[in-house]
């Protein structure tokens, strides 16, 4: 089974993403902050991660350089 990180301010849409991605059997975590989003990635090693752009804390462009 894949792990997918969510991260996503607007908290309706992240939980919209978590429900269907569920859906089709992935394992799936949300973070609502770039902060947060490099320390789940850092707890959970996830497969793939679906960042938006507009996050607080580190933009998404911050957060993908921080993970590379």
């Amino acid at each position: 089974m894949s792990t997918v990180l969510v991260v996503d301010d607007d908290r309706a849409l992240a939980r919209a993403l978590t429900i269907g991605l569920r859906v089709h059997d992935f394992t799936v975590h949300a973070a609502t902050s770039g902060p947060e989003a490099l320390t789940m990635a850092g707890k959970v090693h996830p497969d793939v991660i679906l960042v938006d752009l507009g996050l607080p804390g580190l933009n998404g462009i911050e957060v993908i350089m921080a993970l590379r």
